[in-house]
């Protein structure tokens, strides 16, 4: 349906924390460095991306469910997660 603009990629994203936590240093190494895919972290990018969209137009996320973004097809589970999150960060900003 629709792509995001590509973004940076956070160097103290929660992925690598397992990295950066106990090596701080890493994160100063890491720079420059090839960021790689894999099916899990391109669900994750798709996912995350749904969850802007869903938030910025004011719909569920089920709205994607079958199309593709970020190169990946939006299943049922990745819409019923994604929507937790997007429940949960509209009633914080209702509050």
């Amino acid at each position: 349906m629709t792509s995001v603009p590509e973004k940076v990629h956070s160097e103290l994203g929660a992925s690598v924390a397992h990295r950066w936590m106990a090596c701080p240093g890493s994160v100063q190494l890491s720079r420059g460095q090839p960021n790689y895919q894999n099916e899990h972290s391109r669900a994750g990018t798709a996912a995350h991306a749904v969850a802007e969209m869903a938030l910025r137009k004011g719909v569920d996320a089920d709205l994607w469910i079958g199309t593709s973004v970020e190169g990946v097809e939006v299943t049922e589970d990745i819409a019923a997660g994604v929507q937790v999150f997007v429940d949960y960060v509209r009633k914080v900003v209702a509050e």
